[in-house]
Order: structure tokens, then C-alpha cells, then sequence
């Protein structure tokens, strides 16, 4: 009977998926639009005594998108800045962004953070087919990031891989 030969071993292969790096833990979200008063609108006078009723505390060592949800509403730079200033001696983080906008930057600054070194010289494959659909810019950002070291780095399954870079 004839051996099988694991020829993406053979290759040196390492292949890494983007979704390692993908943040996942849990935000909070605090809507501004809760504080809009009875014609709708955020004013300062009705905001103030909104948030001098609600209980920043629940937002204890947690990460927080501050977002207003009523896309009708036109809010006005410093009610994300109050929201911040009254979240953040609780909050672990605050951030004026959707969740997904947070995944993605949280995404990125863990790219940022892998060590290179462990990749010197290696043939990189970045997995193309994933559970989740993340954008382009996670590969790209992997890309760029693995580029300073690799010997070479592909896209896709090994079966089908595409070139990506070749160090000279």
C-alpha cells in the first residue's frame, strides 16, 4: 500500500488564520439616544440631568461603544465626549464607535502586536476560507505586518494557494 504524502508539511507551511486575532470579548453599549428629551432632541439641559440619573457603574471593567441608535438624531460632539467622561472611571475602555468598529481596531492592535521574529523565514499561508467574513483590510493589515520577515506568504487552502509576496 503506498504511504500518504502530507505535501503542505513537506512545504514548511505555516498557516495562519485571521480569525486568531479577531476580538471577540463582550462591549456594552451605552445609546445616547435614551437621553434625548420629549421632542426628540439631545439638549444639555435635559442630558445633564439624564446622566446624573443613570448608574455608570454597571459599565464596571467593561468595554463600552457609545453610539446613538436614532439616526435622526443630530448629536453634538460633546455629548460623546460626557458619555466618555461619565463611563470611563468605571469602563475598562470607551469608545465613540459601533461594536464592529471596535472588533475591527481591537483586530488590528492585536496584529500590530504579533512578533514577526516567530515568522523569519517562514512560508506563510493565510487562510482564505473562514467562519466569519472579515474585510479585506485584516488580511491586508496580516499581510503587511508578516511581510517584514517571511520568506514568503500566500493566500487561500493549501490545495489552491495564491502567491502573495516573495522575498527577494
Amino acid at each position: 500500500m503506498e504511504q500518504l504524502i502530507n505535501k503542505v508539511e513537506e512545504a514548511g507551511l505555516i498557516t495562519l488564520d485571521p480569525e486568531a486575532w479577531y476580538f471577540s470579548e463582550n462591549i456594552d453599549v451605552f445609546d445616547l439616544a435614551d437621553g434625548k428629551d420629549a421632542s426628540g432632541l439631545i439638549r444639555e439641559k435635559h442630558l445633564k440631568e439624564f446622566f446624573n440619573q443613570f448608574d455608570f457603574s454597571k459599565y464596571q471593567n467593561k468595554i463600552v461603544s457609545v453610539v446613538c441608535s436614532d439616526k435622526d438624531i443630530l448629536v453634538p460632539h460633546w455629548a460623546y465626549m460626557w458619555a466618555v467622561r461619565s463611563i470611563r472611571p468605571f469602563a475598562k475602555e470607551v469608545y465613540a464607535l459601533d461594536e464592529f468598529a471596535i472588533r475591527m481596531f481591537k483586530t488590528l492592535q492585536k496584529i500590530e502586536q504579533i512578533n514577526e521574529q516567530e515568522y523569519k523565514d517562514k512560508r506563510i499561508l493565510i487562510k482564505g476560507c473562514s467562519k466569519m467574513d472579515l474585510p479585506s483590510y485584516v488580511y491586508a493589515a496580516l499581510t503587511q505586518k508578516l511581510m517584514q520577515t517571511a520568506r514568503s506568504i500566500m493566500y487561500g487552502e493549501a490545495c489552491s494557494a495564491v502567491p502573495v509576496y516573495k522575498k527577494r
